[in-house]
């Protein structure tokens, strides 16, 4: 067993009983615990906020699909489209309230990073851990590159990015949708895609109706076009139909859950080409099922979870696992 010298690696807890640096180094905490705690709960608060914009759109389909474009259609197709606009608002609520798969920050800074930012300090591994080119302090471990976090002072597991509107880091992280107002990430992903398919496969259907009603109307004889309805229903269906071709989005957000992809590894990787499914490697049918076992049917909690956290709540050891085996 190496010791680090000079210093001394003490866990937060000791620190605080001691009397002494909760790092034992000579850098102090940028911030109290409670005002840690605040700020960061306030921000993540700001998120649940309703999308507005969204939800407005949402109602005002439904108010013309229902006041017009569905309108004398059989009480079956009616109740039908109900039940899809009514599981649409459900999936963007659940969406909006859940943690996206947040990992836990913590107030102090790890006392591995203090050293290797520090010229004078010796560590036995210090070769063992790199910047990229971002700058940021990486190591390799049993399931790839672990990078360090400033912001959030952890150790973030491979394919977990930082979301600087949120603030967190979250687990296996897609992106940030600004229209339904949360990050897209491990635990919120299969919502998300539900959202997607359901919202299309709803206004798809109000697009079906639209046009049934049009047919009844006698659309496109030339007395169809004497009636000023006509022109509504035709605007209307031509809404649903764009509107349908967007949410087209959902089924290739389907196609990356089975392949575990995410938005983040096209965008910053050659993943298909490097690991492609359902061969040696990632991406192997086993892993493949592990993976969609852990996005499709992982514990989900809401984002308030976060707010009842016990106060001065960090790890006992702020060190990477790899690292804590060296000292």
């Amino acid at each position: 067993m190496q010791a680090l010298q000079p210093m001394n690696v003490h866990s937060a807890n000791d620190s605080l009983n001691e009397g002494e640096s909760p790092l034992a180094t000579d850098r102090t905490p940028f911030q109290s615990s409670t005002a840690w705690e605040t700020e960061n709960t306030k921000k993540w608060s700001s998120q649940i906020q309703v999308p507005i914009g969204l939800a407005v759109y949402i109602l005002i389909l439904a108010i013309t699909a229902f006041a017009c474009g569905l309108r004398g259609l059989p009480w079956w197709y009616q109740l039908l489209a109900a039940c899809m606009l009514f599981l649409t608002f459900s999936l963007q609520w659940i969406l909006l309230m859940i943690d996206p798969g947040i990992i836990v920050p913590q107030p102090f800074k790890d006392p591995i990073i203090a050293a290797l930012d520090s010229t004078g300090a010796q560590l036995p591994d210090r070769t063992a851990y790199e910047k990229d080119y971002k700058g940021q302090w990486m190591h390799q471990t049993s399931r790839g590159f672990e990078k360090y976090c400033s912001s959030c002072n952890i150790w973030r597991p491979p394919r977990a990015h930082h979301c600087s509107v949120c603030g967190y880091c979250m687990e296996r992280f897609d992106h940030h949708c600004d229209v339904v107002g949360t990050c897209i990430a491990q635990k919120n992903h299969r919502f998300f895609v539900a959202f997607l398919v359901v919202g299309q496969l709803a206004v798809a259907t109000a697009a079906a109706g639209t046009s049934w009603r049009l047919h009844r109307e006698g659309f496109p004889r030339h007395i169809s076009w004497q009636q000023a309805e006509t022109y509504f229903l035709l605007v209307f269906d031509i809404v649903y139909c764009a509107t349908a071709l967007m949410l087209f989005f959902g089924w290739f957000q389907l196609c990356w859950i089975v392949c575990d992809v995410t938005t983040k590894d096209l965008l910053t990787s050659n993943t298909f080409s490097e690991d492609p499914p359902c061969l040696c490697g990632r991406r192997s049918p086993l892993n493949l099922l592990r993976s969609w076992v852990t996005v499709c049917c992982g514990p989900i909690k809401h984002k308030r979870w976060l707010e009842r956290q016990p106060k001065h709540r960090m790890s006992s050891m702020l060190l990477p696992q790899s690292a804590a085996c060296n000292i």
